[in-house]
Parts: C-alpha cells; structure tokens; sequence
C-alpha cells in the first residue's frame, strides 16, 4: 500500500506540468529588436544605475529615462524636445555670462574714462556701446522666457501621456 502511494505520488508529480516561466530573470541589459534587427527598446544597467530608452524605428533615441548620471540620487528623463531646450538653455546662459563681462568691462573703461574726463566722441561711443548691451539683456531675457514657457509646456505634456 505505500509503495502505492509512492507510485501514485510519483505519477501526479510526472503528470503535474512544471513551470516553464521562470521567476526571476537577470541580465544587464534587455532588448527588443524590430524586423530589421534594430533596436527599438531597451532596459540596461549602468553606472550610475538603470536606464530605459525607446527609439524610432531607425535606431534614433527618442525616449530615455533613468538615474541621471550626474546625479546619481535623482531621476532623469530625456526626450528629444527636452534635450533641444536644455541645449538652448546652455547657449541663453552663455550669452549672459558672455554680456556681462561686457557690462563688467564697459563700467570699467566709463570709471577710467571719468577720471581722464574725456567727453568727446568716445563718450557718444559709450552711449551707443551701453544701448546695444542693453538691448541684448533684453533680448536674452525674452528668449530665457520663451525656453522655459517650451520646457513648461512641454513637461505638461509629458504628465498628460
């Protein structure tokens, strides 16, 4: 009767279909090809820690989100409008730091300029220097304005999706 038993167990377990999905897969990195064997979404490890990227159907990143490398304890999202922004931001700052050097050195040729009291044509010539600095603070001002309403719209599109 026990033998039987052990028979009859033995047939259940031979009968019973094991798992055929494992629990737990690991690998550093996981891709999806399309037809043509391009890439078209990927999950992978890195240095900083994971990252997820989505791309067109040639092979272009077109979304990509994870740790930002930089900053290992935050989260980075990057989309291709976002990387146009950021890299109009970089000039808009550039160009700032850029004109106010000049603000800085025109203040310093007028403190030099006073003390020779000079007030001829050069002075006109500051005049129009000063107006035209003026000008593009301004004009750096409203492009600073117009990338970040872009980011802001464009970060309200991202929560819609």
């Amino acid at each position: 009767m026990v033998s039987g038993l052990i028979l009859a167990f033995g047939w259940y377990l031979a009968a019973t279909p094991s798992q055929s999905v494992p629990s737990i897969m690991q690998a550093q990195q996981f891709e999806v090809v399309n037809a043509e064997g391009r890439i078209v979404f990927s999950i992978r490890a890195t240095e900083a820690g994971g990252r997820l990227e989505v791309r067109d159907g040639a092979g272009t990143t077109i979304f990509s989100a994870g740790v930002e490398p930089d900053a290992p304890t935050q989260f980075g999202l990057w989309e291709q409008s976002q990387r146009a922004i950021a890299s109009q931001r970089r000039e808009l700052e550039r160009q700032r730091r850029d004109l106010h050097h000049l603000v800085t050195r025109l203040q310093e040729f007028e403190r030099q300029n006073l003390k020779q009291s000079r007030t001829t044509r050069r002075g006109h010539e500051l005049d129009q220097y000063r107006s035209d600095l003026a000008r593009q603070d301004r004009e750096i001002d409203n492009l600073e304005r117009q990338v970040n309403r872009l980011s802001r719209q464009l970060n309200s599109l991202e929560r819609r999706q």
